[in-house]
């Protein structure tokens, strides 16, 4: 499916999640976290879908990706960190049937950007047909 461009918006993950700031953290609490952050992805996820479900017939098999966070007024993220930002919005893309896969077969690149946004601190990822 070449030149489609679907955009989806999530919450930022929880600090529990964020890959600087889970050291030393007990394991339970980060599981807790990451199954609240896919329920939260995953509602969000289900939203998009509804304004996509004229095209429940296709799965996305190629794609490329570029996530934008957009960061409240005091928030700090290295571009680096973006890749483990998006493990759960990705994972819970391929669950709801969305994207095939969030291997590289699937994901061909993935470009990373911050911005910042104080009133609306969020995770975009679009995925940009092949």
């Amino acid at each position: 499916m070449s030149g489609f461009k679907f955009c989806f918006e999530f919450p930022l993950p929880p600090d529990e999640l964020r890959v600087n700031r889970r050291m030393g953290q007990h394991w339970g609490n980060q599981h807790r976290a990451k199954k609240d952050y896919q329920e939260d992805c995953g509602i969000e996820a289900l939203a998009h879908e509804k304004a996509i479900a004229w095209r429940s017939a296709w799965m996305l098999e190629r794609c490329h990706l570029v996530a934008v966070a957009y960061l409240g007024a005091r928030q700090r993220c290295d571009p680096s960190d973006l890749g483990s930002w998006c493990k759960v919005p990705l994972d819970v893309l391929v669950a709801q049937g969305i994207l095939a896969s969030d291997s590289a077969a699937c994901v061909r690149s993935f470009t990373a950007i911050v911005e910042r946004d104080a009133r609306n601190p969020r995770l975009e990822i679009t995925l940009k047909g092949e």
